[in-house]
């Protein structure tokens, strides 16, 4: 049984991090469960994360047991995904935190090659308009970005 804990909303103004991070009674602007502040106390199995699309939605799902609220997202804890050599190749970048000096997160890179060369799988880009690469460029009412 899947429980939705937490979903993006685009143009809030807030960083899919920020409110990830946000303890109880913060002001929440995305869709974000209560059960996420219960993390330890919850009896979580698994975590999956969906991307919608238009042409199809992708999941990635992770062993979530023993984990916290920030410590599933990580390339051991990987039990599926729609990438066949994200176990298989180098990681420069596995975290909700990612690189936070250039707010990526939810980030999961494999290595960082002159912009243009970056490769990676997935990355939430909260930089808007100033992002350092090209790549994560967005208008700031099209926030959250997500690759």
């Amino acid at each position: 049984l899947w429980s939705q804990v937490f979903a993006t909303v685009r143009g809030t103004g807030q960083t899919v991090l920020d409110a990830w991070s946000a303890a109880s009674g913060a002001d929440i602007l995305h869709d974000k469960s209560e059960l996420v502040e219960r993390w330890g106390a919850l009896d979580i199995r698994r975590v999956k994360v969906v991307l919608e699309s238009s042409t199809g939605d992708v999941e990635v799902i992770f062993d979530g047991q023993n984990t916290t609220k920030f410590t599933w997202f990580s390339r051991s804890r990987l039990l599926s995904s729609p990438w066949n050599d994200i176990q298989t190749q180098p990681v420069n970048f596995f975290s909700i935190d990612g690189d936070t000096s250039v707010n990526r997160n939810f980030f999961m890179n494999s290595v960082y090659n002159g912009c243009p060369g970056d490769v990676g799988w997935l990355v939430v880009a909260d930089s808007g308009p100033s992002g350092y690469c090209s790549w994560e460029r967005a208008p700031s009412d099209q926030l959250p970005y997500i690759r």
